[in-house]
């Protein structure tokens, strides 16, 4: 009872009393007051600090829930390129084995008493006097040693190892290739084989010619049908004849007609057995 008789209490009392009845006021007439005035201005800034906290918690909630979005759009679109990449390579694949067909349709054509399997080139080194090529049917698919390796445009070489599900082929820019040939426009009988100082150029050689032989650069040359090789596969066409060093007689050096150093898949020919 004390305190509501006290001038403290009385005094607050009728501040509270006035600032209600200005408050009233000002709300009835529309107009602001002192009070008002000093209550916005306490107020307002804090208004404004709420304001912005709120925004600035709404912004990073935001901005993480945009980059789940994103995360998630992202692993979409990374997964659609995936299909693509692989639709691609699919479609390359099936253009590149129907360019493979058409040139076995080619040379079955050409060559009709051979028997050719499509064998996948797994790995190639053409590079120098070993040259070999490895492709990816063996002998369970009825490869044997010995036979011709070929592409549309002439010789690779010939099988010289077969494993169950693998050959090597020594291309006709070993060493160890020996072929008996032929120049097409003049029917000259020559060997063609590989030379330890012309592999390094990609190129094989023509040993033993005559000085003054009808053969020159530009010429085609040809198998000429004995041991391994069936007759008149493209070998190469030669690039320049020369005289050796000892002068009884000249050489020619040969460009391959098939691109060694690019195989991706090769023919494997088979003459009949007899």
């Amino acid at each position: 009872m004390k305190l509501f008789r006290s001038k403290l209490f009385l005094f607050a009392l009728a501040l509270v009393l006035i600032a209600c009845v200005i408050m009233i006021f000002a709300y009835g007439t529309g107009r602001p007051t002192i009070v008002t005035d000093m209550l916005g201005a306490v107020v307002t800034p804090l208004e404004r600090g709420v304001t912005a906290v709120t925004d600035w918690l709404g912004g990073v909630t935001g901005y993480f829930h945009r980059y789940r979005e994103l995360e998630a759009e992202n692993a979409e679109l990374r997964s659609r390129i995936a299909e693509y990449e692989k639709t691609e390579a699919m479609y390359y694949a099936a253009v590149e084995e129907n360019e493979s067909l058409r040139a076995l349709s080619g040379l079955s054509s050409r060559y009709k008493e051979l028997s050719w399997q499509l064998a996948e080139v797994v790995s190639v080194d053409a590079e120098g006097f070993q040259s070999a090529v490895t492709v990816n049917l063996g002998s369970a698919h009825g490869v044997e040693a010995g036979d011709c390796v070929m592409t549309e445009d002439g010789l690779v070489g010939y099988v010289s190892e077969v494993g169950l599900n693998y050959s090597q082929v020594v291309t006709i820019i070993n060493m160890d290739s020996h072929i008996s040939a032929r120049v097409s426009r003049t029917r000259e009988v020559v060997v063609a084989e590989g030379d330890f100082r012309l592999a390094g150029k990609g190129q094989l050689k023509l040993s033993y010619l005559k000085n003054g032989a009808d053969v020159r650069a530009g010429d085609l040359v040809e198998t000429s049908g004995a041991e391994k090789y069936p007759e008149g596969i493209l070998i190469g066409r030669i690039a320049y004849v020369e005289m050796e060093t000892h002068g009884i007689s000249s050489y020619a050096a040969v460009e391959p007609l098939a691109d060694i150093t690019r195989l991706k898949s090769v023919f494997i020919a088979k003459l009949p057995a007899e």
